[in-house]
């Protein structure tokens, strides 16, 4: 019976990376809404419905990267744990960083759509959507504002 030398190393290894994912999710959304503020600030003179057009859809191109991010997350997540549970190393070899081996990818919560579909993905991104979709609207349903 094979027995894991550097488990912890392995862990804190696959942890390092779960961390840099979650932490790339927060500045996606940070950089979102720099670039959504600094275009309103730079056409702040006259409205332009083609600002709000273009931020919309860089709301959609930072959700899908977001998710795309959550999902890697939440792969090597599952990867922590699936190693836990193989202590014997049936599994997954010494240092083994595959997100894409067979146990991993039959999680259901790994699945990109299941990822799009997150309350971390989908209400900031809604948040967002509805404030720019507001500042479509507000000038055309009252020109006097």
């Amino acid at each position: 019976m094979k027995k894991r030398k550097y488990l912890d190393k392995h862990l804190e290894f696959i942890q390092q990376i779960i961390d840099r994912m979650s932490s790339n999710s927060f500045a996606i959304k940070g950089w979102l809404i720099g670039l959504i503020t600094a275009g309103f600030v730079f056409a702040s003179k006259e409205f332009s419905k083609y600002l709000i057009l273009a931020s919309i859809f860089l709301i959609f191109v930072f959700m899908f990267l977001d998710a795309k991010y959550l999902q890697n997350e939440r792969k090597f997540r599952t990867l922590y744990k699936k190693i836990i549970e193989d202590p014997n190393m049936k599994n997954f070899d010494e240092f083994d960083m595959n997100i894409e081996h067979p146990l991993i990818k039959k999680d259901n919560k790994t699945k990109y759509f299941s990822c799009l579909k997150s309350h971390a993905i989908w209400l900031p991104y809604l948040g967002i959507l509805i404030y720019n979709l507001l500042l479509f609207f507000i000038p055309l349903l009252f020109p006097c504002i």
